[in-house]
């Protein structure tokens, strides 16, 4: 069965040695780690982090069998502001320095559209794509985009003809089914999601586990297996599609993460 994860921040903030032990008991074996949300020692964004101290972070977790899947570091690589967008470009390139200390291949980021134009944000990110997939194959991690309905890459297509415009297998991808829905449409809520895999499961690194339901035509988060989408075939799909890629938990309370590993576990354990 696939491994199940948690993002850090979700189980509380304090040391390595805080989030690894809360990570023992919810039950995960992997975690998506935002530093500065999840670690109280993290340095102020003004401060870069330093190689000893992600160590010693990573040493920390794998001391109750914990490890980091996803470095998460969530920029903005669209903004329509040039220093602002260097500025996302350099940190985002730092985290892909720091990968191995953490003891992960995979930093993940989002393609948020805070200004302009979408066509125009896409040439940004591109841009900024070419250039990290460099510092990424330096560092032996990938970039991970994470595709988000309303953002610069929406849908499964835009994210199969981002990838093919990179060209690079350090370009990988991030894979949030509910992220992917569009609130206003009466389709299968779990057809993104199957697409996506079906277009790129192999570039997929990690899938972020949650549900949702509508209210006042927007998402509103349930617990896994209680809202819209089917995570029977979902699951399945995604364990065929990306084999290596762990389910993580998100935006659960520790009850909610509990129902999720329960679901998970039924939906994947051969009977």
């Amino acid at each position: 069965m696939a491994d199940m994860g948690a993002r850090a921040h979700d189980l509380g903030r304090g040391d390595a040695s805080f989030i690894a032990e809360a990570a023992r008991r919810a039950g995960v074996v992997c975690l998506q780690l935002a530093p500065a949300k999840a670690l109280a020692d993290c340095p102020p964004p003004s401060e870069p982090m330093v190689a000893s101290w992600a160590r010693e972070v990573a040493a920390a977790l794998a001391a109750e069998g914990i490890r980091v899947a996803v470095l998460g570091c969530y920029v903005d690589l669209c903004a329509p502001d040039p220093p602002a967008r260097r500025a996302a470009v350099e940190r985002l390139a730092h985290n892909l320095s720091l990968a191995r200390a953490f003891g992960t291949r995979a930093v993940a980021t989002e393609t948020p559209l805070s200004g302009g134009s979408a066509l125009q944000a896409g040439a940004y990110l591109r841009g900024a794509l070419r250039e990290l997939v460099g510092e990424a194959e330096r560092g032996g991690a990938s970039i991970c985009v994470e595709p988000v309905w309303g953002h610069a890459i929406d849908t499964p297509r835009s994210m199969a003809e981002l990838l093919e415009a990179i060209g690079s297998p350090f370009l990988g991808v991030v894979l949030d089914p509910v992220n992917l829905v569009d609130p206003g449409s009466r389709a299968d809520p779990a057809l993104p999601a199957l697409e996506a895999l079906a277009l790129f499961g192999d570039r997929v690194v990690a899938v972020h586990v949650k549900d949702f339901v509508l209210r006042g035509g927007a998402k509103a988060p349930a617990v896994p297996g209680k809202g819209l989408l089917d995570w029977g075939r979902v699951a399945r799909a995604a364990v065929a599609s990306a084999p290596g890629a762990p389910l993580i938990l998100e935006e659960q309370d520790a009850a909610g993460l509990a129902a999720g590993i329960e679901m998970l576990a039924a939906i994947l354990t051969p009977q």
